[in-house]
């Protein structure tokens, strides 16, 4: 069962505490931090949860995102909205949105589904991301990828028991340290990365 934190503030320590924020440059999990940690035990039922991002550097806006989790029992829903702002739409123009699914099995978030889609600048991307029992089944980047040496593929094994970045970022714990000792196996479409939070 999922029960989601009741207050930003702590979740936002624990993350930095881990050093997440320094170690997710995964796609647009920095835009998520906070949106949604868990911890064992019973939920309400449809509890829904609103965040709204507002990413400075230096006091300059750069980038805004605004996160909707919906937590019904066991499984979670999760719909964003992301863009650069400020000074930073002169340099890199981009807005999109994402929806992700999954559920908390045995004190272990399992994702189901990963959907983003994007524009940046003129051109339309995104990336669907298909999960079962916590492998990836189906993953597809439109446009394809461009591979550029040293390109290194993701085989078979690379994908088994992986969360896409958001759903990596729901960790079930009973308090902050909890969340620090464990590393984070994650697949963005095209990445698959193995973060280590200490």
């Amino acid at each position: 069962m999922i029960e989601p934190s009741h207050v930003l503030k702590p979740v936002r320590h624990r993350l930095a505490q881990c050093g997440v924020a320094a170690a997710a440059g995964l796609a647009f999990a920095g835009l998520s931090l906070g949106a949604l940690t868990m911890a064992s035990g019973p939920a309400r039922a449809d509890d829904l949860y609103r965040t709204e991002y507002d990413i400075s550097i230096f006091g300059l806006s750069i980038a805004r995102s605004a996160i909707e989790t919906t937590v019904n029992g066991a499984n979670y829903n999760l719909n964003g909205r992301f863009l650069t702002s400020g000074l930073a739409r002169v340099f890199d123009d981009t807005d999109g949105t994402v929806h992700v699914t999954g559920s908390a099995v045995g004190g272990k978030v399992v994702p189901k589904s990963f959907d983003l889609a994007y524009k940046h600048g003129r051109k339309n991307k995104s990336t669907t991301i298909r999960f079962a029992n916590g492998n990836v089944v189906a993953a597809e980047n439109q446009p394809p990828v461009k591979k550029r040496d040293p390109w290194v593929e993701t085989s078979p094994q690379d994908l088994l028991n992986v969360s896409d970045p958001l759903s990596a970022l729901m960790i079930p714990a009973k308090n902050g340290r909890a969340v620090c000792d464990r590393s984070l196996s994650v697949f963005d479409g095209q990445t698959r990365a193995e973060i280590r939070l200490s």
